[in-house]
């Protein structure tokens, strides 16, 4: 089944690149990204095991990946992006704190010819956790602060793309005329075989309205509708996504309750020390 998907999707989106494609079993898989071992080197080790309890505690699998390796083949494929342009005519654009994580593991070299700008982003969710609108909240006198005068290229950088709100609603920010080439980068993307919100037809051959190309490390697909993704940030942050993630974590998939709120509490000890 992996390899009609592949398939199909090799022929209606040859511009959408990747590294590897993951089926994903909705029934007893998941997938996770592991960004909190990269940010406390000196409790790595402990932060791994807590992740494989995490894993053990809850029913069926959930496949973490390291934030670390994560960003080294995304700097790898990076390459083939900004190979093409022009630095002083291009920008990298890292949307909401997602991208934030991402923008720390990229090369600092890259930062030494290309220009870069943080947007402030508002992701306005469905009770289900879907993107309603994502609103850049950003003023405009900033942003063009930031800009090369002779802007041609932007690449969007962030670390999931999936109903590609925040890609789309970047690209209307910036660029209202249509006039720039725009390119995505990410370390996962969801298949746009279950991307409603942004099927296209062949024409949009990154799978992504607008843009010329999507560069992704992990595309990923569930067998049955859309399958969970968070980073382990989410279980312990202090705002309203991450509690609904949570609870969202216990209701559906959580075996063992009590390993898995010690993990957690443990994790935002070690979080703010």
């Amino acid at each position: 089944m992996g390899k009609e998907y592949e398939q199909l999707i090799r022929e209606r989106f040859p511009n959408l690149d990747y590294s590897e494609f993951k089926l994903i079993d909705n029934s007893r898989e998941r997938l996770g990204i592991d960004d909190v071992a990269f940010r406390n080197p000196e409790n790595g080790d402990q932060v791994k095991e807590l992740v494989e309890l995490f894993i053990i505690s809850c029913k069926g699998f959930t496949y973490f990946y390291s934030a670390e390796g994560l960003g080294i083949t995304l700097n790898n494929r990076l390459d083939s992006i900004l190979e093409k342009l022009d630095p002083e005519k291009s920008i990298l654009i890292f949307p909401g704190n997602g991208a934030q994580t991402v923008k720390q593991l990229i090369r600092p070299e890259i930062f030494k010819f290309f220009s870069w700008l943080d947007l402030d982003v508002r992701r306005i969710l469905s009770e289900k956790m879907s993107v309603n609108r994502v609103d850049v909240t950003t003023g405009r006198n900033v942003v063009r602060e930031r800009l090369p005068s002779k802007l041609n290229s932007c690449v969007v950088i962030d670390d999931v793309l999936m109903s590609g709100s925040t890609a789309q609603s970047v690209r209307s920010f910036l660029d209202p005329r249509d006039d720039l080439e725009w390119y995505a980068a990410t370390w996962m993307t969801l298949s746009p075989l279950q991307a409603k919100p942004r099927q296209a037809p062949n024409i949009f051959k990154s799978s992504l309205p607008g843009y010329i190309s999507v560069t992704t490390n992990v595309l990923y697909q569930g067998s049955s509708g859309i399958p969970a993704n968070n980073s382990l940030s989410s279980f312990i942050g202090d705002g309203e996504k991450s509690k609904i993630v949570v609870d969202r974590y216990r209701e559906k998939y959580v075996d063992d309750l009590n390993t898995f709120n010690g993990i957690l509490e443990t994790l935002r000890k070690l979080k703010n020390e």
